[in-house]
């Protein structure tokens, strides 16, 4: 079990390191509250301003937030920052020395949150402690009340304290944003209400949960969110627990603190849910197994092993790559051990100018590019990933679950592994309501990537990781939340990109995803392309060829980039994602097209060979290049475009525009080396992959980089993933200023 903390652990590392190495600083974060928090040095780097942002603090102050943060903090209360709710400054010249009073200080200042929510709790404390001096009336009237204390911390949900002669009460109203949010949530909330019956913590303040209909102690506030969606639970805190101000102290932590447990548990249920269904049944499988006569056992022994081999749980792609870790901290350990103080080579000023073109200086397991062989996954080439890896029933090309197996473990997954991959994927595909809505908002002549990163950003709202960090997850537990988050990410891309391709270019009716059908399936079918088998042939291998290649192109570095600052795994790829749809990486394939069709459009549908190669001159003589062919790294044929060629030569061979990419192949590569315009004059992937799209009538050259943008996040996220099981620390390499490049060297020969 995951213990949450009551402090902000963002807020009190960055204390840490400010406040024992003081340096300039001006870094924003926000909970999942929404709550905003600055940290910077806006005078000098000796004099740390700490704000908070929250959207109740007026509430707050009502109910004397004032008061209790300035007790908590006395001297260190300045004027608000501009934009901010509160402020502290600390003088870094005139802290507590290291040590224990130091670290209680930061402690302190990372309850800010805390103690402001205070608040309304210790207001009631007091409250109820006059009624009950002032004993109950002899009239036989109804026992006094305080006041409702009413704190709106989200949009939609507010908790609400209210003082009585013999207890304080407080309401919870939680909103639930999907039917699987709904019912897990119930299931822990009645949980949680049934767990106080146990006799071992009947001293706990008692718990009552219901569903919609608020409690009495509610019922008629102004404003009030009932709903379906809406959830109640009611704590009755009684005066023995917040019988002294330490005491207090721990109820109103442990109260705050139910929230996150809350959310935290729906979000790891959601994951583990499907898993933990699958045992049961091959639990009950057993059983049932088991109820064989003897004679049953005897007359079919092998057939019966078999079948129970093939109804027992496949491992899970979490399971295993938990056991993979152990061994390669070990690895990565015995690797630094023997050759941590061994250089790659040296570092040229051209290497620095001209975009670190071949620097060694990344980590990346899943692939590596040669230059004359082009990619391995995991060591294995194109075509033995075509050969070993899982395909569908009817299916020739590898389906890309298999694939994100193989990156992650290095291992070639069984048909049952992959089938268990597909279906928990297509689980977990549903989207937030206010994702889809964020959607279906964007104009339609807004760019498809632009709302690609817009929908892909807009997931960290319900990130395990982000929340897993705010409430205090251990560094060598970071990499399971960041496996859910990936595993989410990989499993609503087709859902954003299926109603952003039928809001964009169709009528906006995105169908609902077959649980029983693959990855590549439910992305063709969303797309309006699943009746078509070729179709879904071509985005299985499309997927597959285009998931990974290397870590230092854009997209990629700029994922694991981001990923190092520990941002979640929707944040690192909605960045890479704003890469990928740079002209130089991922609009590539879409220039290529634009190239061909306006080729066609001059020299018509049955060109001669001459009639290409004066074209082709006159592209280059136009001081422009021939797109999709030359790489930075390889040296041969791309063989991603070899695959998609022998995919062509399957399914259509007599497609015109096919016929045309075929004899550019056989012409451009001559004419660039003849023209010493590329080191490789080869086609790249991305000469091939637009003639196949178009074939099958996905024409809509915009769209090409999104399903580009669903491929490539298997390869980032399994190295997010394998990053943060690693330990893998923030990447902050050395810049120089071009000046001091100069400097370096001006006395040298």
């Amino acid at each position: 079990m995951i213990l949450l903390e009551s402090h902000n652990v963002v807020l009190q590392n960055t204390l840490t390191e400010k406040f024992n190495k003081p340096s300039g600083i001006d870094v924003s974060f926000v909970d999942y509250d929404g709550v905003r928090f600055h940290v910077s040095t806006p005078e000098k780097k000796t004099e740390l301003l700490v704000s908070i942002s929250m959207r109740c603090w007026e509430e707050l102050v009502q109910y004397g937030a004032n008061d209790v943060l300035q007790r908590e903090y006395g001297a260190y209360i300045t004027d608000p920052e501009q934009g901010f709710n509160f402020s502290l400054k600390f003088d870094l010249e005139n802290i507590p020395a290291a040590g224990e009073e130091r670290d209680n200080l930061i402690k302190s200042v990372a309850l800010l949150k805390r103690n402001a929510l205070a608040a309304p709790f210790e207001a009631a404390f007091t409250t109820q402690k006059q009624l009950e001096a002032a004993g109950a009336p002899t009239d036989g009237s109804a026992p006094p009340t305080g006041d409702l204390k009413s704190i709106h911390y989200r949009d939609r949900e507010a908790m609400y304290v209210r003082a009585g002669i013999d207890r304080v009460t407080v309401v919870f109203s939680t909103e639930f944003q999907d039917e699987t949010d709904k019912v897990v949530g119930r299931v822990f909330l009645q949980e949680f209400v049934d767990a106080r019956r146990q006799p071992s913590i009947q001293t706990a303040p008692q718990v009552l949960y219901s569903n919609r209909d608020p409690p009495l102690e509610i019922r008629g506030v102004q404003g009030l969110n009932i709903s379906d969606d809406v959830g109640y639970v009611t704590f009755v805190i009684f005066p023995r627990h917040f019988s002294n101000p330490l005491v207090a102290a721990n109820t109103i932590s442990h109260i705050q603190l139910f929230r996150d447990y809350l959310h935290y548990h729906i979000k790891c249920s959601k994951a583990y849910m499907h898993s933990r269904m699958r045992h049961r049944v091959t639990e009950f499988l057993k059983v049932l197994n088991r109820a064989k006569t003897e004679s049953a056992r005897q007359v079919n022994a092998f057939s019966f092993a078999a079948r129970t081999y093939a109804t027992s749980k496949p491992q899970t792609l979490k399971e295993r790559f938990a056991e993979l870790i152990p061994g390669e901290l070990e690895n990565v350990k015995a690797i630094r051990a023997e050759h941590g103080n061994k250089a790659f080579g040296q570092v040229t000023v051209d290497q620095v100018y001209g975009g670190m073109r071949g620097l060694p200086a990344l980590l990346w397991d899943g692939s590596v590019l040669d230059a004359e062989e082009g990619i391995r996954f995991r060591g294995k080439t194109i075509p033995e990933c075509q050969q070993l890896l899982p395909k569908a029933a009817g299916g020739s090309e590898p389906l890309p679950e298999g694939l994100f197996w193989l990156l992650l473990t290095g291992e070639v997954p069984t048909n049952e592994q992959v089938k268990a991959l597909s279906t928990e994927w297509a689980a977990r595909a549903g989207l937030p309501k206010f994702v889809e809505d964020l959607i279906d908002r964007c104009p339609n002549t807004l760019h498809p990537m632009t709302q690609f990163s817009i929908a892909v950003n807009a997931l960290n709202h319900d990130s395990a990781f982000a929340e897993a960090y705010q409430n205090g997850i251990s560094k060598k537990e970071y990499w399971g939340p960041v496996f859910e988050d990936s595993m989410d990410l990989i499993a609503k891309l087709p859902n954003i990109a299926g109603r952003i391709y039928r809001n964009v270019y169709g009528d906006g009716k995105v169908p609902a995803i077959d649980l029983n059908k693959d990855y590549s399936h439910n992305l063709s079918t969303l797309l309006g392309f699943g009746d078509n088998e070729g179709f879904v042939e071509l985005m299985r291998l499309y997927l597959t060829i285009h998931s990974d290649h290397e870590g230092g192109n854009v997209s990629a570095h700029t994922g694991k980039l981001v990923g190092s600052a520990l941002s979640d795994p929707f944040l690192a790829y909605g960045a890479a994602l704003n890469g990928l749809a740079g002209p130089l990486h991922g609009l590539a394939n879409q220039e290529v097209l634009t190239w061909l069709v306006r080729m066609r459009s001059k020299v018509g549908e049955n060109a001669t060979d001459d009639q290409i190669k004066e074209y082709i001159w006159s592209t280059l003589k136009g001081g422009q290049v021939v797109p999709g062919y030359g790489h930075a790294v390889l040296r041969k044929t791309d063989p991603r475009y070899t695959a998609q060629r022998e995919f062509a030569q399957k399914h259509l061979p007599d497609d015109p525009l096919f016929k045309l990419v075929g004899q550019v192949y056989n012409i451009a590569p001559g004419i660039l080396l003849e023209a010493g315009k590329a080191k490789n004059p080869w086609p790249n992937v991305d000469a091939h992959s637009g003639a196949l799209l178009t074939h099958y009538g996905l024409k809509e050259m915009n769209f090409y980089t999104v399903l580009f943008g669903v491929s490539r996040a298997f390869g980032v996220a399994a190295q997010l993933i394998w990053d943060r099981a690693l330990g893998a620390p923030l990447e902050r390499p050395k810049s120089y200023s071009s000046e001091a490049i100069k400097k370096m060297f001006a006395n040298r020969s």
